[in-house]
């Protein structure tokens, strides 16, 4: 027996794990590694979910093959892959049987294919066939040596700094000394903002992270904040790569406006104009969005920025109605906002996405600069007041970056204001020695769909790594709370 419809059974699977099948930006997105599984479309997230934890890996060809058939004996290996992540059974038991092989005789003729399911521990499916035969081999091992991976999809440096902090870890193993290369390649930012460089990074036996550092260029343009690729690539030693091994680097413009007002001046924090939240989502009949850009950091003095969309996967004229021009502020006022039309259909197509960006402030600097807008296909799914949840179940802190983001999303429907608490306790890191405890609430206006806090990190020089804080959300408001509603942060 065959399922037809592959994707399906990723969305259960992330649904297990607590993933929702619903796009959240600053989830990791199966888009961003295959070039076959289209960027919003409704399985978009539970296939990167799925990657990321290592359950499916795709095709050795890079693609991904969301419409492909799945066998029974890939659905047996992936569900048992599954029950290991989930604890309820023992990976290096099933190492004890890891190679299994059958033959059976088949009147049809298949294509060559491979199908790889990998993590701490590795399931790799490969099947030939002719006119007359088939065959297939699976084996399960564990990876002493250990899986590489950034700690996130984004790191920042401060132009002014020089300097850009790297973060990796070593997962599943850490036999022997193995190193990874790293390489810079130009995104929006080129290489008068940064020094190109193709360098590696080592860990030496027993260690399971490693930090380096990226040159950056200090000029003295106004260009906002702009970013930079960074990719890991050959590891040493039998590691693995690990999900993410691609990486944006925000370069931070210390050029900001003069502002005029001694008050703003003499704040306390820099004043800033940005978006308001990390992701947007309308619903396709719901007619337009509106988006808005907010100040922080002060109030005085009038501030001036641009504004664009952007497409993706939704194109403007056909999925929404594509804006751009000018916001301005005047003394005392913090928010503005703007709206963009999206056009209904009665097709069955997907969740699409666009971006929406800021750029040229006057008297402010570049705050949140860009944001992803989800069109949500209603024939596709309902759209409601969604659920928050974070947007992972775990989360990477490094004393080196002083501090770590921590994202909420709303999935299943943006409709309403919603509102949601957060806290942190202890784990075995402790408030006031190894991070600063936090609590406040996050609230998310109409359409608003993925908002971030940040939690302060101790740096000192106890040997004291993989402590663990306990991060929760608690009294919703607007919506239900949805899995994982509990996370942690792990301190390196």
């Amino acid at each position: 027996m065959k399922l037809r419809s592959s994707h399906l059974l990723f969305i259960a699977l992330g649904m297990v794990l607590g993933i929702g099948a619903t796009v959240g930006a600053a989830g990791i997105r199966g888009s961003s590694f295959f070039s076959d599984v289209p960027e919003g479309a409704y399985y978009d997230e539970s296939v990167g979910a799925m990657f990321n934890s290592g359950i499916i890996k795709g095709y050795a060809d890079g693609r991904f093959g969301p419409d492909d058939f799945v066998t029974r004996g890939q659905v047996a290996v992936m569900m048992q892959r599954l029950r290991v992540e989930l604890g309820l059974a023992d990976a290096e038991s099933e190492s004890s049987r890891s190679s299994r092989s059958r033959s059976s005789s088949s009147s049809s003729e298949e294509d060559d294919a491979s199908f790889s399911v990998v993590s701490s521990s590795s399931v790799v499916f490969s099947s030939s066939s002719s006119s007359s035969s088939s065959s297939s081999v699976a084996s399960y091992s564990l990876n002493p040596y250990g899986t590489i991976r950034f700690t996130t999809l984004t790191y920042t440096g401060n132009e002014k700094d020089g300097t850009a902090t790297i973060s990796i870890v070593r997962t599943g193993g850490n036999q022997g000394t193995v190193s990874v290369e790293y390489e810079l390649q130009p995104g929006t930012a080129t290489t008068d903002d940064y020094e190109p460089a193709t360098a590696s990074a080592t860990f030496e036996g027993k260690s399971t992270s490693a930090v380096f550092t990226v040159n950056l260029k200090n000029d003295t343009l106004t260009e906002g904040t702009e970013t930079i690729k960074i990719v890991l690539k050959n590891p040493t030693n039998h590691a693995s790569l690990g999900s993410p091994s691609t990486a944006d680097i925000k370069i931070i413009d210390d050029e900001t406006p003069t502002v005029t007002s001694s008050a703003a001046a003499a704040s306390s924090a820099a004043p800033t104009v940005g978006l308001s939240a990390l992701d947007y989502i309308v619903a396709e009949a719901g007619g337009s969005l509106t988006v808005s850009a907010t100040r922080l950091g002060g109030t005085a003095g009038a501030v001036t920025v641009a504004y664009a969309t952007v497409d993706g996967s939704a194109k403007s004229g056909t999925d929404y109605t594509g804006v751009s021009g000018t916001l301005s502020f005047a003394a005392g006022e913090s928010t503005k906002t703007l709206t963009i039309a999206v056009t209904d259909d009665a097709k069955i197509d997907g969740n699409k996405t666009f971006k929406i960006t800021l750029s040229n402030p006057t008297g402010a600097a570049l705050g949140q600069a860009t944001s992803n807008v989800i069109i949500h296909d209603e024939e596709a799914a309902p759209f409601g007041s969604g659920s928050l949840k974070f947007s992972r179940a775990s989360y990477d802190g490094f004393e080196s970056q002083g501090k770590a983001e921590i994202v909420i999303q709303r999935v299943g429907g943006a409709q309403g204001k919603a509102t949601v608490q957060y806290s942190t306790t202890d784990g075995t890191g402790r408030a006031g020695s190894d991070y600063t405890a936090v609590s406040g609430t996050l609230i998310f206006e109409i359409g608003e769909s993925a908002k971030s806090f940040f939690i302060p990190i101790t740096a000192d020089a106890a040997a004291d790594s993989e402590e663990t804080v306990n991060i929760r959300m608690s009294s919703p408001t607007g919506a239900e709370l949805g899995t994982p509603s509990t996370a942690s942060m792990t301190l390196y």
